[in-house]
């Protein structure tokens, strides 16, 4: 079932993903979007930037959820490696334009400090999610001799940013009629092996 909280997270979500900006959101036009009173909203959130905040992060928890499932003992690196890159494209697909909205800054440039402070600590935890699970990740391809050593941190974030980078270029910068899914989710996934080799 369908909480009044979860009908205004949805609400911003569609807002974000049809025009991707916050900025001039209200109170009265987060409620209207949502279809609820505005009083509704000031039940859960106290002001627009805690509704904001608290979407962005239930919006990444979300990604997290859909994108970093458990991994079987018995998979191969490239089957694990690229079943991650496809629940990416789909995800960044739901939320369309996330990722740009987090790549320019263009959520916390709006927000109160303490809000941008919580969101911040947030996007930290993430990353280090990230990180742990793209090292599990990468452990099975050096298993498998695909890989030659486990590498350091910085190269384990640069991993993340090929493959987030790979699908946002999918989504923002390739044409329409040049796209082919399985072919990006290859090119990934090949640059990810030449940088690792």
């Amino acid at each position: 079932m369908t909480t009044k909280k979860d009908q205004i997270f949805q609400a911003i979500i569609s807002h974000i993903n049809k025009a991707g900006l916050l900025k001039n959101l209200t109170i009265a036009e987060i409620a209207r979007l949502a279809d609820v009173g505005k009083g509704t909203v000031y039940e859960y959130f106290s002001s627009k930037d805690e509704v904001i905040c608290e979407t962005i992060i239930y919006i990444l928890e979300s990604i997290m959820a859909e994108t970093l499932f458990e991994i079987p003992t018995n998979t191969q690196f490239s089957t694990i490696l690229i079943k991650h890159i496809e629940a990416m494209l789909k995800v960044s697909q739901k939320y369309a334009n996330i990722d740009l909205m987090l790549m320019t800054d263009g959520i916390s440039s709006t927000l109160e400090a303490a809000y941008k402070q919580k969101l911040l600590q947030k996007v930290i935890e993430i990353k280090k999610k990230y990180t742990d699970y793209l090292k599990t990740l990468i452990s099975i391809g050096v298993k498998e001799n695909i890989i030659i050593d486990i590498p350091d941190q910085y190269l384990i974030f640069i991993v993340g940013n090929i493959i987030m980078t790979g699908v946002s270029y999918y989504y923002h910068e390739l044409p329409q009629e040049a796209r082919n899914e399985k072919e990006h989710i290859n090119r990934i996934y090949q640059t990810i092996i030449k940088l690792l080799s």
